[in-house]
């Protein structure tokens, strides 16, 4: 054997296509439909058709080409059908077919005898056929025999469900019949016993009710009575509590004054302490200021001795009278802190003192003047001409 007989014989396309086969083999024990049988005798046919060729092929004249490209196509069709054995789904069979196509293109590559090739090609197509015409007949008389079994089948539980459907009907009139029967005597029975149930309850609703109206007026004379007593009651003690809140009304205004002067001289008292804190702020932020006004001018001074230099004085000269302007913004803004706090303490003191003031007066002349203190106070006067406590014993004296 020569060395391409060699390279021909164990060329992997001839063992991929008897695994192929033997896939085959395992696919024909399945139940299958017989579209897909056809598809796979036909894949049979192409496999024994390529190795024929093959192994009749002129070895010397053999495209490896062509064996490559079958060696691909039946790996596919392994492929295809090995998915097909697992879910059973027909399109795996159509690209195997197609693949199959392809071998087939390979398989026209090969040149071969033309007396070789129609003796085998007749011999393998006998042998095809007659194997291809056994399965078919095999399996349409079995499924022909599955048929009429199932037929049977059918007809049997046809038969037994129409059987049974007569039994029923039967059964359902009897039932609706007894159902009917029953339902009349019932009713009757109800209707008697709902109207015997009716009177009864008729007159012990009319025995009720002539017992309840005479309980009634008898409840309503007893309640007349007792609300009279009652009212009488409530009168004398209304009466003495009238009293009693009069004299809470009158604590309770003199109550109502002492907490509002209360209220108002610890609004001032709070803003005076408050501007006092802010005050005292800027009063620090002056004096820290003026000490490094100082130290820096002093500093500066001393410079002065040991070498003058006009342009560094200029610098330090402004350096000192931008301490200069902070502490004269700080003085100015204490002051005005500490006048504010000053006017509030003011206000603090003379709400402090209006109780006494007020205390030996009379009703008349106490309104008046806490018409002037109001005047005073919610107009928003300016406080810094002097107490208006003052001002409202002038005008008191004005007046008589």
């Amino acid at each position: 054997m020569s060395y391409i007989e060699e390279k021909i014989n164990e060329h992997p396309s001839l063992s991929r296509a008897e695994e192929v086969r033997s896939l085959l083999d395992v696919l024909d024990g399945l139940d299958l439909s017989t579209e897909v049988r056809e598809s796979l005798h036909r894949l049979r046919r192409v496999i024994d058709l390529f190795l024929s060729q093959v192994s009749s092929a002129d070895p010397e004249l053999t495209s490896f080409q062509a064996l490559k490209s079958a060696d691909q196509q039946f790996s596919k069709i392994k492929q295809e059908l090995t998915q097909f054995k697992s879910n059973k789904n027909a399109n795996h069979i159509t690209n195997a077919s197609a693949a199959a196509d392809s071998i087939l293109s390979s398989a026209r590559a090969l040149w071969v005898p033309a007396i070789d090739l129609d003796l085998d090609q007749m011999r393998d197509a006998i042998s095809s056929f007659r194997k291809s015409v056994g399965q078919n007949a095999r399996y349409a008389e079995q499924e022909l025999a599955e048929t009429r079994k199932a037929i049977e089948i059918l007809r049997e539980e046809a038969n037994t469900l129409k059987n049974s459907i007569k039994e029923q009907k039967s059964r359902l009139d009897s039932v609706v019949n007894e159902f009917q029967s029953q339902f009349s005597k019932a009713e009757e029975a109800r209707r008697s016993e709902a109207a015997s149930a009716l009177k009864t309850e008729e007159e012990t609703m009319e025995k009720l009710r002539s017992s309840y109206e005479e309980k009634f007026d008898a409840s309503i004379d007893n309640a007349k009575k007792n609300l009279n007593n009652v009212s009488e009651d409530l009168s004398a003690k209304a009466d003495g509590y009238i009293s009693e809140l009069e004299n809470l009304k009158d604590k309770a205004e003199r109550l109502v004054h002492v907490i509002a002067n209360t209220g108002m001289v610890g609004g001032y008292q709070r803003v005076a302490n408050e501007e006092r804190r802010v005050g005292r702020f800027w009063d620090g932020v002056s004096l820290l200021s003026l000490a490094g006004m100082v130290g820096f001018a002093i500093y500066a001074f001393r410079g002065t001795f040991e070498d003058f230099n006009p342009g560094v004085f200029l610098a330090r000269f402004g350096v000192v009278l931008t301490f200069a302007a902070l502490a004269g913004y700080g003085a100015r803004q204490a002051d005005k802190h500490h006048k504010v706090e000053r006017r509030n303490r003011r206000v603090e003191l003379e709400l402090a003192s209006i109780d006494p003031f007020l205390a030996e007066l009379p009703d008349d002349e106490r309104n008046r003047v806490k018409a002037a203190v109001a005047d005073r106070l919610f107009a928003r006067e300016d406080l810094q001409g002097g107490g208006f406590l003052g001002e409202v014993k002038k005008k008191q004296e004005s007046e008589k």
